[in-house]
């Protein structure tokens, strides 16, 4: 039998935000998400993402730090950490062309445990139609710095919409 287990499975169409809601529970520690995004409309897409609290309120508080590696072909390697912003960023950028998409993966570390910070292990892969060109793949850790349950994640984009399909699955460990 799998330790992984399937929990939910969203798509969506022409949106700039989605919610993955009610998907983090007891039943579960450590959860993944796989993400395969595509731009819909607009200009060039970035896939930002911030938690969700027990009331079901999207956390915009300055209360996030991130530490993101992205990995260039065209440019090399550029870390982006920064402390107390209001969101999280490491799903990747979906460029201008309507061919452009990222696809990845998230573990979400103790996220229903109000006694605990909720931490993130991110890694995707984008290709930018930008000039030059490049493959990107992009890699971070991410912790919200305020210990509450938290039930779900929002994943939206600042600059245009975009279609895609996200699963989420819990990590049971069995004894």
């Amino acid at each position: 039998m799998s330790n992984l287990r399937l929990i939910n499975e969203t798509s969506f169409t022409d949106v700039a935000s989605v919610n993955i809601d009610n998907v983090f529970s007891a039943d579960f520690d450590i959860y993944k998400m796989t993400f395969d995004v595509e731009k819909y409309s607009g200009g060039a897409v970035s896939v930002e993402h911030r938690l969700i609290n027990s009331s079901g309120s999207v956390i915009t508080a300055s209360e996030y730090d991130v530490a993101n590696l992205k990995l260039s072909s065209a440019f090399g390697f550029q870390e982006s950490p920064y402390t107390n912003g209001n969101d999280m960023r490491g799903l990747g950028i979906i460029g201008a062309s309507s061919t452009n998409n990222t696809q990845g993966v998230a573990y979400i570390f103790n996220p229903y445990n109000s006694s605990s910070y909720t931490f993130l292990l991110t890694q995707s892969e984008y290709y930018y139609d930008a000039t030059p060109t490049s493959n990107f793949g992009f890699k971070g850790i991410q912790v919200h710095k305020s210990a509450e349950s938290i039930r779900g994640l929002n994943i939206y984009s600042v600059s245009g919409n975009y279609k895609g399909l996200i699963r989420t699955y819990g990590l049971r460990v069995d004894s």
